[in-house]
Formats: structure tokens, C-alpha cells, sequence
């Protein structure tokens, strides 16, 4: 996840091209939380470092992308994003599911346990009565939860936003052995709260995890589409004459003009665009 998205620290540092994102990952319309953190996972570069670094690393991370989504938010109004300034929160959001579900399955979390504890908070957030969480749990069902609610949760103002940034501060004053030792139940509260205040945080702004989610993960084929990337052509637009070809081929000469070394764009032996220079005194190399 986060250089999916930047202003802020992101998981593009935090990633390596580890292969490209499953077609049926990115098509899938019920993305589980589990098939989420698998390709998640995979790009995540700090598992070459100890484990109690690896889990640093992360929680500031995470920690971060909750301060760029609070950074985000605080430009536009409470209830009215912009268009621009929605995919800007959506891509924090984003990043951050990236760190936490990484994080929890560090600390020894079965992401599948992550899931349902993040369902179990929502209920209780909502005073509904608990019920049993089936398995595969899908980010659909986080959000339909939220949006059963959402006019309890228009209501409640910055409140989930305010939880969020609180509780995010709190777990990375936690290193790994401390979160490890937790009770599981007492970790996957942990955990499935702060994935449950994501949940609330989108919803409370108009989107939806499910859709962040997958966002993320194209985001993530995006940049590191592995060995043997497959990209898909734009759809072009304005008449044929209007458009740049899709190959071309330029001609780059250096040639010495009275004091000066430029170097020339040609196409199909025509000049095109000004000369390049250093554009200073001494010598730099831009040209």
C-alpha cells in the first residue's frame, strides 16, 4: 500500500517490486480482507529486516498515514469533498489499511480474526446485537454495516476521525514483543478497532473500504507491475490530427552554438521544441 495516493510517508517506500497484482484480485467484487493482505504482503520490503524493526517501521508508517489523512481532510469541508480532495482521502485511507493489515498479521493476528474483530467493533459501535462472523469476510461487509447507520454516523461529526488519530497514536507507543504478549482477544480488539474506525472514517466521508481497498491494490500493480508488466493502451481522444503517436522516434544532436553546447530534438528531421541548454554559468548536465 501508500513515491499508494503524495504528500505524506507511504508504503511506496515501503514496498519492492514483488510481481503484479492478481487480474482476479482487482476484478473481484467482493474483496475479502484476507485476499487483501495477501498481495498486500507481498510488496513489503521490511520483511528482510528483524522482526521488532519490521513492526516499527510499520506502526510509523501507519501512524503517518493517518496524519496525512487528517492533513487531507483539514482542507476540505466536513461534509463536501471535492472530487480531487476525495481521492486524495481515499488514497490515505488506502495506504493506511496497507500498514495496519501487515502490521496485525505481524504481531501474530490471523488476518481472518482481524476481519471479524473489525465487524465485532462496528456492531458494538453501533449497539447492534453480536452475532458469530462467518470466515472470508469481505470488506463489503464492513461497509454494510456503516452504511445501515449512516445517519447515526452524519450525526456524530469528526468523532470517528478523532478516535482514529487516538487510537493510532496509542499502538505505536506499543513495540512488537509488547502487542505480541496481548491476549489473542485482547490483540484482535486492538487491531479490529483500528480497522473498524477505517471503516467509519470512509463512510463518514462518502466512500467505501471495499473500493479503497481495491484502489490500493491497482495502485500497487501500478508501480510495481513485476517482470513482465501488462499495461493497458488509454483511450485516446480529439481527432486523429490532434493526437501524438502512440510510438515515435526523436533524434537527440549536441552541437555547439557560438559560447554555448545545446542539444537539438529532431523528428522525421524536422526541429522540434527549443534547444536545450545547462541553463547556468557552469556546466550541470541538464541538456
Amino acid at each position: 500500500m501508500r513515491e499508494p495516493m503524495k504528500t505524506s510517508s507511504t508504503p511506496r517506500n515501503a514496498r519492492q517490486c514483488a510481481g503484479a497484482v492478481s487480474v482476479e484480485i482487482l476484478r473481484s467484487h467482493d474483496l475479502t480482507v484476507l485476499a487483501y493482505y495477501k498481495e498486500a504482503s507481498r510488496t513489503d520490503r521490511f520483511k528482510t529486516s528483524e522482526r521488532r524493526d519490521h513492526y516499527r517501521e510499520l506502526g510509523f508508517g501507519f501512524f503517518g498515514e493517518v496524519g496525512g489523512l487528517l492533513s487531507a481532510l483539514k482542507k476540505g469541508k466536513r461534509d463536501q469533498l471535492t472530487p480531487p480532495q476525495a481521492q486524495v482521502v481515499g488514497e490515505e485511507l488506502g495506504d493506511a489499511l496497507w500498514y495496519l493489515v501487515n502490521m496485525a498479521a505481524l504481531s501474530g493476528l490471523d488476518v481472518e480474526e482481524l476481519a471479524k474483530a473489525g465487524l465485532q467493533f462496528l456492531r458494538r459501535y453501533f449497539d447492534e446485537q453480536p452475532k458469530v462472523s462467518p470466515s472470508g469476510l469481505t470488506f463489503k461487509s464492513l461497509d454494510g454495516i456503516a452504511a445501515q447507520h449512516h445517519l447515526q454516523l452524519s450525526r456524530q461529526g469528526d468523532s470517528p476521525l478523532r478516535m482514529l488519530a487516538k487510537d493510532s497514536g496509542e499502538i505505536i507507543v506499543r513495540d512488537l514483543r509488547d502487542i505480541s504478549t496481548d491476549r489473542g482477544g485482547d490483540r484482535g480488539s486492538t487491531f479490529g478497532r483500528l480497522l473498524g474506525e477505517l471503516t467509519l472514517v470512509s463512510a463518514r466521508h462518502g466512500l467505501r473500504l471495499e473500493l479503497i481497498a481495491q484502489e490500493n491494490l491497482r495502485k500497487i500493480a501500478d508501480r510495481w507491475p513485476g517482470e513482465n508488466p501488462k499495461h493497458v493502451q488509454l483511450q485516446t481522444y480529439g481527432e486523429l490530427y490532434e493526437q501524438l503517436p502512440s510510438k515515435m522516434e526523436v533524434l537527440f544532436t549536441q552541437r555547439k552554438v557560438g559560447s554555448r553546447i545545446v542539444v537539438v530534438q529532431q523528428m522525421n528531421g524536422v526541429n522540434i521544441g527549443d534547444p536545450l541548454t545547462d541553463n547556468s554559468h557552469r556546466p550541470d548536465g541538464y541538456r
